[in-house]
C-alpha cells in the first residue's frame, strides 16, 4: 500500500491502472494486529469452537510496539527449509504447508471477526481489515478519496466472461474465478462474487459517475468445450495492450507539460537542483537547537550596525547541511512576517559540490548573478568572463536589495569549492553587506584552512556559530521521538544499551543510524552491547549489511555499487534497466527458478532498497529526471570501500553501464545468461557468422530480453520536425564518463566523437566549446590523431556552426573529404553525414575543392574573430588620398576609415589594392607582426578561416617623425591580414583597425626592401608592404611605387 501512496504522489503522469476481472481474490493475514484487538478475535474463535493453536504459535506479541501488538513471524523462521529471503516466498518445499498454514488462519480471523462485527463488538472500518481482499483496498485506496483532476490520471479495465459458471469444474478455470468446494462439488464462491459485484458494478460506476475516469469494459465468450482457452486469453491480452497504450500516450500528453524552453536553461535547473536538495534535506532536520533561534535573528532586518556574513561550523556529520537547509525552508517566512505582506524576499541556496556549477567558483558566481539578475529584474547584455568582474558583478547586484525585496544567501560546504581561482582564499566573499542582504556560510572547522580565512575576514566572534555533538540525554529525547512517529520504542532493558551507544557518539547522524536499527528490535529478540555500533560509518556499514540479508548480497552491492559510480547518480528505471543487464545479479535472484523471457528484476527489490535507505538515499532532479544520490559524502564513501574495491568488478560495471547508455541490448536483442561459462555470460553476439549453428542455437536458448530501452541521442516529438526535440541528456552526461573507465575505445570514437547526431546536437543546445572539451579528453585517452584534426577543423568553423547548426554537416564534409584518405577512421563521420545530415541541411558536398592536407606538423586550425560585414578593394591614387583614409591616432575629430565599396571588383586585374593603413609619430622600436588568413569560403558576412601564416618585421624610428604604414596586398584568393603593432618608445599608439579585404590575380614575386630600414624578413611571394615616410604632413608622392 506504500508503494501505491508512493505512485499516486510522485507520478507527473499516469498514476493508477486498474485490472479487475472476474476474480475477487482472498482476504490477506494481517502482519501486525493490536493486542487488544487480537486478544478478542482469540476469545471469539475459542467461543465460536475453533482450534487456536495455530494462531498463537505464529503471531507473537511485541512491547516495542506503541501499543503493544501482535506480529506475524517470518515464514523463512517458522519453515525450516527457507533459508534465506532472497528465494521464492513459496518455493518447492515450502509451497504446499504454507498454503494450508494460510488457508487456516484466514479462516479463523474470518469466522472470529463476522462474530465480533454480528455482536457489535468490532466496527465495520475495523472488520473491513480481515474481510476485504487486497484488490478491494487498493481499488478503494486509489480512487475512493480523490479529486476529480486526480481521477483523469487513472484508468481501470473490466474484464468480464460470459456464463463463466458453466467451466466451473475445467481446472484451469480456477485461475479466473473464486471456486470453493472439492471434488466432485465444485462451485463459484458466493461470497466473493457478490463482493466482487459490489466492488465492480456499484463502487466503480459511482466513482465514474462524479469524474472523469476512464473505464473500459469487455465481455469475452468462452469456447464451449475448452472454456477459457489460452487462444482467447491471447486475443484479449493483445487487444488490452493496444488500448493501454493508447490510453498511456493519451494521458501523458494531456497531464505531462512539455516546456521545451527547460531544455537548455541551466539556470532554471541549478535552482531546481539545489531547491530539491533543500527540500529533502529539511524533511530530516530533528534538531531544535539554539543554532537556528541564532540566525532566524541574524536573518530579520536591523536598522542599524555592520552587517557581515554568518558562519556555521562543525565537524563531520554535525547537521550543518540540514540545518542550512532548514534555514532555507523557513527564511522567506520569516521575513516576510516581519517585513510585511507587501515584501517579497529573495532566497538563494547553494549546497557546493552537489553539482559541477557549485563545485567550481566561476560558475557558482555566475548561476548566483543569473539568479539574482532575474530576481531583481535586472538587466544584464553580458556576462563578465574574468573572474574578478563577475565578482564585481556579484556585489553589484546584491545591491539591488531592498527592504521590500531582502535577500538570503546560503553557501553549504565551502570546503568542497575547487581550487581553481583560488576559490579557498576566499577573496571574492564580501565582509560587509548591504543593509538588507544577509549571507549564511558552513565549513568544517580543519579543512583547506577555510575557517581560518574566515576569521581574518571576519573578525567579531558574534558572527560564528559552532555546532558540537548533543549531550546523551538529548540524543534519547531524539530518538524517542523519532520512534514514537513510527509507534515504536524501547523497553527499559533495551535502553541500557541505547545508553551505552550514545555515550560513545552523539552526532546526529549517529542518532538517525541508531533509530534505523532499534525501530526493528522486538521484545522477545534478545539485544547485547554488539547490537549497536559505535560510530557511524560503522553503523553505515552494519545498514548495508542488513540490506543484503533482506535483499540478497549480490544485488545490494550491484545496485549501491551502480549508484555511487555514476556520474550524476541513477534514475529508479535506470537502476532497475541496469541490474536487469547484470547477470551475477540475475543469477542470484532466479537461484530456484528457471530463467524466463523477459528477464527482468521485480520492482519489489528496488522498493525494498528504497525504504531501507530512505532519508540516505535521497532524490534530485537534474534536467527533468529524478535521480537517486547519496545524501551526504560519508555513505558515499562507505559505499566506495565496500562495493568498489575490485578492479575487475568495477570494469565489468563500467561496462554495464555504458552498453545501457550506448542502446546495445535495445530492441529486443537477447543477452546471453549462461551461469557457469563467464565466456559465454553476456559477451557473444548472436549475430556473429564466425559461430557454429549449434554454438547459436544454444545461445538462443541461453539469451533472454532484458527490456533495456533505446538510447537515442535526442527524442523527437514529431518526425516532420527535426529541430524540436528533448535532449538525452542522460547519456550525455554518463556514456562518454563510463566508457573511458572501461576500455572500450572504439565505442569511444563511433559512438560519441564521431558520432553526427552527438555532434549537432551539442551544438544545436549550445554546448561548442563542451564538444571540444570531451574530444580532448577522448585524445588524451586514445591518442587518435583524427580527434585532434576533427577539433581543429571544428575550432575553424565554430562561428559558423554556432549560428547555422543545420550547415554542420556540409562544413564537415568539405573539409575532411580531402583528409580521408590520410585520416580513414574519419570515414564514419561522413558516412553519418551523409545519413542525417540532409534532415538538416539540403546540401550535400559529393567532392570537395578545398585545399586540405593533414601534416602532424601543421599549425593547429583556428578561425578568424573579425566580423567582415562590407569586401572593400580599392584603386591607387594619389598621396593626398592616401593622407586623408590615414586615422590619426589620437586625434578624436577624424571620422574613422569609411569610403563607398567598389561593386566591379570582379574586373579588377593587376592592380594593387591597399588592405591596412595606419598612422604613427614617435621615437622607438615598431615590431609589425603580420597574420593572414586564407579563406575558402564566405557567407553573410561571415569568413571562416582554414590556414594561417605568422610574419614579424622590426623597424626602428631614428628620430621623431610621422610613420605612414601601408599593406598593399595581391592574391588570387580571398585573404584577410591581422597585423599588430608593438611600439616601444614615446609617442601615439593607433587606436583603430582599419580591415579591407581585396581580390586580384597573381603577379611574381618580387625582392622586398622596406625604406627606410633594411629588412629582417620577408613576406610570401605576391605581396609587397611599402612604409611611407611624411614629415609634418609633407606628401612623399615620390615615394608610391605603382605596379
Amino acid at each position: 500500500m506504500k508503494l501505491l501512496e508512493d505512485c499516486l504522489k510522485t507520478s507527473a503522469g499516469p498514476c493508477f491502472v486498474g485490472l479487475l476481472g472476474e476474480k475477487y481474490g482472498n482476504i490477506r493475514i494481517p502482519g501486525e494486529v493490536e493486542a487488544s484487538e487480537f486478544e478478542m478475535i482469540l476469545d471469539a474463535a475459542i467461543e465460536a469452537k475453533m482450534e487456536t493453536k495455530l494462531l498463537e504459535e505464529w503471531y507473537c506479541r511485541d512491547e516495542n510496539s506503541v501499543p503493544a501488538a501482535y506480529y506475524l513471524r517470518p515464514k523463512s523462521e517458522m519453515l525450516r527449509s527457507n533459508k534465506n529471503a532472497m528465494q521464492p516466498p513459496a518455493n518447492a518445499e515450502n509451497e504446499k504447508p504454507w498454503q494450508e498454514i494460510s488457508d487456516e488462519i484466514k479462516t479463523i480471523f474470518k469466522a472470529a471477526v463476522k462474530l465480533l462485527h454480528e455482536k457489535g463488538k468490532m466496527k465495520h472500518s475495523q472488520a473491513k481489515r480481515y474481510l476485504f481482499s487486497a484488490i478491494e483496498d487498493e481499488f478503494d485506496f486509489a480512487l475512493g478519496k480523490q479529486t476529480p483532476a486526480f481521477l483523469k490520471k487513472c484508468v481501470c479495465y473490466i474484464r468480464k466472461i460470459a456464463n463463466i459458471e458453466r467451466f466451473v469444474k475445467i481446472p484451469e478455470m480456477g485461475k479466473y474465478m473464486d471456486i470453493t468446494g472439492a471434488e466432485p462439488r465444485i462451485i463459484r464462491d458466493p461470497e466473493a462474487q457478490e463482493k466482487l459485484i459490489k466492488l465492480r458494478d456499484e463502487f466503480i460506476p459511482t466513482i465514474v459517475a462524479s469524474s472523469n475516469l476512464r473505464v473500459y469494459t469487455s465481455v469475452t465468450h468462452c469456447d464451449m468445450k475448452l472454456g477459457y482457452s489460452q487462444e482467447i486469453e491471447n486475443h484479449y491480452i493483445e487487444g488490452l495492450g493496444k488500448q493501454f497504450y493508447e490510453d498511456m500516450i493519451d494521458i501523458i500528453q494531456a497531464t505531462v507539460q512539455q516546456n521545451f524552453d527547460t531544455e537548455t536553461d541551466t539556470l532554471y535547473d541549478e535552482i531546481l537542483q539545489h531547491s530539491s536538495l533543500c527540500k529533502t534535506y529539511a524533511s530530516f532536520y530533528e534538531y531544535k537547537c539554539e543554532a537556528l533561534n541564532i540566525v532566524h535573528k541574524y536573518i530579520l532586518p536591523s536598522k542599524t550596525g555592520h552587517i557581515n556574513p554568518l558562519i556555521i561550523y562543525g565537524g563531520p556529520c554535525t547537521g550543518k547541511t540540514l540545518l542550512l537547509a532548514e534555514v532555507a525552508k523557513k527564511a522567506y517566512g520569516w521575513l516576510h512576517e516581519d517585513t510585511g505582506p507587501e515584501s517579497d524576499p529573495v532566497v538563494v541556496v547553494r549546497f557546493l559540490g552537489m553539482t559541477d556549477m557549485s563545485t567550481d567558483l566561476r560558475t557558482l558566481l555566475l548561476s548566483v548573478c543569473e539568479q539574482l539578475a532575474v530576481n531583481y529584474r535586472c538587466l544584464v547584455q553580458s556576462y563578465p568572463k574574468k573572474i574578478h568582474d563577475l565578482r564585481d558583478l556579484f556585489i553589484n547586484l546584491l545591491n539591488e536589495s531592498s527592504l521590500q525585496r531582502p535577500l538570503v544567501i546560503i553557501f553549504d560546504s565551502l570546503e568542497q569549492l575547487s581550487e581553481n581561482d583560488d576559490a579557498r582564499k576566499l577573496w571574492w566573499l564580501p565582509a560587509h553587506l548591504p543593509r538588507f542582504v544577509r549571507i549564511v556560510l558552513s565549513t568544517l572547522p580543519n579543512k583547506h584552512g577555510i575557517l581560518q580565512k574566515l576569521r581574518c575576514l571576519i573578525h567579531d566572534d558574534d558572527n560564528y556559530i559552532e555546532l558540537i555533538p548533543r549531550d546523551r540525554k538529548m540524543c534519547s529525547q531524539v530518538l524517542k521521538h523519532q520512534l514514537l512517529r513510527v509507534k515504536r520504542k524501547v523497553t527499559s532493558g533495551q535502553q541500557i544499551y541505547v545508553n551505552n551507544a550514545f555515550s560513545k557518539c552523539t552526532l546526529p547522524m549517529f542518532v538517525n543510524l541508531t533509530f534505523r536499527e532499534v525501530r526493528h528490535w522486538r521484545s522477545h529478540k534478545d539485544v547485547d552491547e554488539s547490537s549497536l555500533c559505535v560510530t557511524v560509518h560503522e553503523s553505515i556499514e552494519q545498514l548495508f549489511w542488513s540490506l543484503e540479508k533482506k535483499c540478497g548480497q549480490k544485488l545490494v552491492s550491484r545496485a549501491l555499487g551502480y549508484i555511487t559510480m555514476a556520474k550524476m547518480g541513477l534514475s529508479e528505471m535506470e537502476l532497475e534497466d541496469v541490474l536487469a543487464l547484470d547477470n551475477s545479479v540475475m543469477n542470484e535472484l532466479n537461484e530456484n527458478t528457471r530463467p524466463s523471457n523477459p528477464l527482468r528484476v521485480p520492482y519489489l527489490y528496488i522498493a525494498r532498497l528504497k525504504e531501507g535507505l530512505s532519508g540516505y538515499l535521497i532524490e534530485r532532479h537534474v534536467k527533468n529526471v529524478t535521480l537517486l544520490v547519496w545524501a551526504n559524502r560519508h555513505l558515499q564513501l562507505i559505499a566506495q570501500k565496500l562495493y568498489l574495491q575490485d578492479d575487475s568488478s568495477l570494469r565489468e560495471m563500467h561496462t554495464i553501464l555504458a552498453d545501457y547508455f550506448l542502446g546495445v541490448w535495445s530492441g529486443g536483442r537477447r543477452k546471453a545468461f549462461c551461469l557457469e561459462d563467464p565466456y559465454l555470460n553476456g559477451c557473444l553476439d548472436l549475430d556473429s557468422r564466425s559461430l557454429l549453428e549449434e554454438e547459436k542455437h544454444f545461445l538462443e536458448q541461453a539469451s533472454f530480453d532484458r527490456q533495456a530501452p533505446d538510447q537515442p541521442w535526442v527524442f523527437q516529438c514529431n518526425p516532420l520536425e527535426p529541430d524540436i526535440f528533448f535532449v538525452n541528456h542522460r547519456k550525455m552526461s554518463e556514456l562518454l564518463y563510463h566508457l573511458t573507465r572501461c576500455g572500450k575505445t572504439d565505442d569511444l570514437l563511433y559512438g560519441i566523437i564521431m558520432n553526427f547526431s552527438w555532434l549537432y546536437t551539442m551544438i544545436k543546445i549550445g554546448q561548442f566549446d563542451k564538444v571540444l572539451s570531451d574530444i580532448e579528453l577522448a585524445y588524451n585517452y586514445s591518442q587518435e590523431k583524427e580527434l585532434k584534426f576533427l577539433a581543429s577543423t571544428l575550432r575553424s568553423i565554430k562561428t559558423k556552426v554556432i549560428a547555422f547548426p543545420g550547415s554542420l554537416s556540409a562544413e564537415l564534409q568539405q573539409r575532411l573529404l580531402p583528409v580521408v584518405s590520410s585520416l580513414p577512421k574519419l570515414r564514419h563521420l561522413l558516412l553519418e553525414c551523409d545519413k542525417d545530415g540532409p534532415k538538416y541541411c539540403s546540401i550535400v558536398p559529393l567532392h570537395s575543392s578545398m585545399d586540405v592536407t593533414y601534416s602532424p606538423e601543421r599549425l593547429p586550425l583556428s578561425s578568424s574573430h573579425l566580423h567582415v560585414t562590407e569586401i572593400l578593394p580599392w584603386r591607387l591614387g594619389s598621396w593626398q588620398e592616401w593622407r586623408d583614409l590615414l586615422p590619426r591616432c589620437g586625434d578624436p575629430s577624424r571620422p574613422p576609415f569609411q569610403t563607398e565599396p567598389y561593386q566591379r571588383w570582379t574586373r579588377c586585374k593587376r592592380r594593387l589594392y591597399p588592405f591596412f593603413s595606419f598612422f604613427y609619430h614617435g621615437i622607438g622600436r615598431i615590431n609589425i607582426t603580420l597574420t593572414d588568413y586564407r579563406f575558402y569560403s564566405h557567407e553573410q558576412g561571415k569568413c571562416f578561416a582554414v590556414e594561417r601564416n605568422v610574419r614579424e618585421s622590426p623597424w626602428t624610428c631614428s628620430n621623431t617623425r610621422n610613420y605612414y604604414l601601408r599593406i598593399l596586398i595581391c592574391d588570387i584568393t580571398w585573404l584577410i591580414y591581422d597585423v599588430t603593432f608593438s611600439f616601444n618608445g614615446e609617442g601615439y599608439r593607433p587606436s583603430k583597425s582599419c580591415y579591407v579585404v581585396s581580390r586580384g590575380h597573381p603577379r611574381p614575386a618580387k625582392p622586398w626592401a622596406p625604406r627606410p630600414q633594411s629588412s629582417r624578413s620577408r613576406p610570401a611571394p605576391g605581396r609587397e608592404v611599402e612604409l611611407l615616410e611624411g614629415p609634418n604632413g609633407q606628401s612623399p608622392q615620390q615615394m608610391v611605387t605603382k605596379k
